[in-house]
């Protein structure tokens, strides 16, 4: 897993670094979204000028907000050189509407889904999802966040100021050659991570705040490193959601380890006023579990975060004690339970010992049927489309505190186990996918496709 050698950009480290940016924010309550992807100029560091992609932006997508019972009119237009499919990460929608790599948007054409939004409130994403081109497309810079509210969301306590003490948060690895253009490079079996974090596509950024609490909505859509985050004064933080809703209850804690593709929504008190800076540092994590994740995680400095006395903190927000009535899926209501084994065989990534197949159905689901899907395989994580599920074990444990809550991403170290309900069909021209979320792993075969049937 050693990495070549390779003749790469450094950049100064000031204290003087930019500020974080805020990424557009559009409201799809008002009409259609138009996402054209499109090349782009972004600069990294506030100086240097690198070639990107993006959807309607210079790097990476606006922020699309909606609302649960309405419906999401999109319109994506590809003008790049080569063919795109974009997925809606965690979206409850049929495989038609999906996303997935049998949607592939030639140049010079579009696609205009309508979505219908019937699930409750959480922080979603959409990006590339091009059959075996998803790692490089993402690393470009097509993908953006998905933010759900619904009438739970708007009657809790919670930071709701967008851009102000509600900040998308996207962190993301990057490496650069010499001239300032991106560099992706693969290490050993595809596992690709770099040497520079970025927020919102700023590396090390400095992030304004209020004196008070403020609402992280944290999303890795790095290609495959893995982030262990922590304050390095040791500040207890809260975790309210996770990838598919509003946990139960918020759960204190002082580190959050966090794999590609999975999203969870935090929330940091600034009121003593001092600055805090966000690394990423070795996980300790357990007996049984791979040791293989520690030069993915490596140690970084993420970002650091200033109190702005001139920034009004809102005195009505509070870290409320109750968050969610989530409705538990029953194990004893599942009649299927189905194995998944993610392994390097021979250099090729599969899943069962199958690599990915356009041209075949490896599942097929009846609808509102519940399953348990059992995963196994290290230094991985799974995802699955169409659903959220629930996670019943890591490594054959509980799952921690902030994990209990609606998922559709799932580390899996050595095993995992979750339970899941499809209520949404898929059909053989639009199958669901279900794959590695580590985009290398995806692109070189890890993935397969399934439906559900009525």
């Amino acid at each position: 897993m050693a990495m070549p050698y390779v003749s790469k950009l450094a950049f100064a480290q000031s204290p003087d670094r930019p500020f974080m940016p805020i990424p557009a924010l559009v409201n799809g309550s008002d009409g259609p979204v138009s996402l054209k992807m499109q090349t782009g100029l972004w600069s990294f560091d506030g100086k240097i000028k690198t070639p990107t992609w993006g959807l309607s932006q210079d790097y990476m997508g606006p922020v699309v907000r909606t609302r649960r019972g309405a419906e999401l009119a999109l319109h994506y237009e590809n003008t790049l050189a080569e063919a795109v499919s974009i997925h809606g990460h965690g979206l409850h929608v049929t495989g038609e509407l999906d996303g997935g790599p049998q949607r592939a948007i030639r140049p010079g054409t579009s696609w205009s889904p309508i979505l219908p939004i019937v699930q409750e409130a959480a922080t979603l994403w959409y990006h590339s999802h091009t059959h075996k081109r998803t790692g490089p497309h993402v690393y470009n810079g097509l993908a953006g966040m998905i933010v759900i509210d619904d009438d739970n969301s708007d009657s809790l306590p919670l930071p709701r100021r967008y851009g102000i003490d509600d900040l998308p948060f996207i962190v993301q690895d990057k490496d650069f050659n010499q001239d300032g253009t991106l560099l992706y490079n693969k290490v050993g079996l595809g596992r690709f991570y770099a040497e520079h974090m970025t927020v919102n596509g700023i590396i090390q950024p400095r992030v304004e705040v209020p004196k008070g609490l403020v609402r992280l909505r944290l999303l890795n859509g790095s290609n495959g490193r893995f982030f262990n985050f922590t304050f390095t004064d040791t500040r207890v933080f809260h975790v309210i959601a996770g990838d598919g809703g509003f946990l139960e209850e918020p759960v204190e804690v002082t580190t959050l380890f966090v794999a590609p593709g999975e999203r969870y929504e935090l929330l940091v008190d600034f009121s003593d006023g001092l600055p805090a800076t966000l690394r990423s540092v070795q996980a300790e994590r357990g007996e049984g579990t791979s040791p293989a994740f520690n030069p993915i995680q490596g140690e970084q400095t993420i970002c650091t975060f200033e109190v702005n006395p001139r920034i009004a903190p809102d005195l009505d927000v509070r870290v409320p004690p109750r968050l969610n009535d989530i409705a538990w899926l029953d194990p004893k209501e599942a009649h299927i339970t189905r194995h998944f084994t993610m392994a390097t065989i021979n250099r090729k990534m599969v899943i069962n010992g199958r690599m990915m197949d356009m041209a075949r159905i490896d599942h097929r689901v009846q609808k509102g049927a519940v399953e348990i899907w059992d995963l196994d395989g290290d230094v991985h994580n799974f995802h699955a489309h169409g659903c959220s599920f629930q996670v019943l074990s890591i490594n054959g444990k509980t799952p921690p505190a902030h994990m209990k809550c609606w998922k559709d991403t799932v580390i899996t170290d050595a095993k995992a186990s979750f339970i899941v309900r499809f209520d949404h069909t898929a059909s053989d021209a639009f199958p669901y996918m279900f794959h590695c979320h580590l985009l290398e792993h995806e692109d070189m075969g890890m993935m397969g496709q399934f439906t559900v049937e009525a």
